[in-house]
């Protein structure tokens, strides 16, 4: 299952994972054809196999970038699913989540918005609104919204998402963390700005605690705080966060990653508004 649980950082949303060695996509992507075809000869092409199979390849052909294939294997896999399991299986939740996801990326927000909404009212219906499985779809139709610009919508979905995985996990989990990171970008563009601080600084602690210091997740809440702070009018503030987290980004992904340039753009942004104080 596709889920939006990386931290986003301000200006140029983008992931945190840490710098390694990325599969060979290609070799897996190969693999998986090669399974979906064997399944379908072997089952038949509409059999449910047949669409988990379909899912996994999507995974694959979105991380390479190919959406609109996995686009196609993913409304393929809902198709299979809606047919031989009902139009309101939990798997169909699942699909319209993933789609939701891959069509977001492909820029369809529209389309994005219609898929995130269906897997949510699936999942309220087959596990219950307070269900985590429904609280990553919320959070994923939060930030559809944050890019549709409709920030009060985004705000209620990812309030919701936060409580449910707070009820869930509790209050220390990195889940949690990303919805409070998330949040606090939603709440920044609203302009409440000490409440968006404090959400990156819970954050920050959070991933702090769970994973180290030195994580990027870490560097994603100090940059998106020092972002924070500048938009409330202390550069100098704002230049301590983006100092440590580029730091953290040079040791954990090279400064030449693309989270390390966008957290140095960030920095060189800072110069005249530092030379005025």
């Amino acid at each position: 299952m596709f889920t939006s649980t990386i931290p986003r950082i301000s200006r140029r949303v983008t992931t945190a994972h840490s710098h390694k060695k990325m599969p060979d996509l290609s070799a897996q992507r190969s693999a998986y054809e090669r399974r979906v075809a064997e399944l379908a000869a072997s089952l038949g092409e509409d059999h449910p196999k047949v669409a988990i199979a379909l899912n996994n390849l999507a995974v694959v052909q979105a991380s390479e970038g190919r959406f609109q294939d996995a686009k196609e294997s993913l409304r393929r896999a809902l198709s299979i699913e809606e047919l031989a399991l009902g139009h309101d299986h939990p798997n169909c939740a699942i699909r319209c989540n993933n789609l939701g996801l891959v069509l977001r990326s492909a820029g369809d927000l529209w389309g994005a918005k219609v898929c995130l909404e269906r897997a949510i009212e699936i999942g309220e219906a087959v596990w219950g609104a307070g269900d985590p499985k429904v609280a990553a779809s919320l959070n994923n139709l939060g930030l559809v919204f944050q890019d549709l610009e409709d920030f009060q919508a985004a705000k209620e979905c990812l309030e919701r998402a936060l409580e449910t995985d707070r009820t869930w996990f509790g209050h220390t989990h990195p889940r949690v963390a990303v919805r409070l990171n998330n949040l606090g970008l939603v709440l920044k563009t609203l302009g409440r700005f000490q409440e968006a601080s404090q959400y990156y600084q819970r954050a920050r602690e959070i991933w702090d605690h769970a994973y180290g210091p030195h994580h990027p997740n870490s560097a994603a809440a100090l940059n998106n705080l020092g972002m924070a702070f500048k938009a409330q009018g202390d550069p100098s503030q704002a230049a301590i966060c983006l100092e440590e987290a580029l730091k953290i980004l040079q040791t954990s992904q090279g400064l030449g990653s693309p989270h390390a340039r966008i957290v140095k753009d960030n920095l060189e942004g800072l110069g005249s508004a530092r030379s005025d104080r």
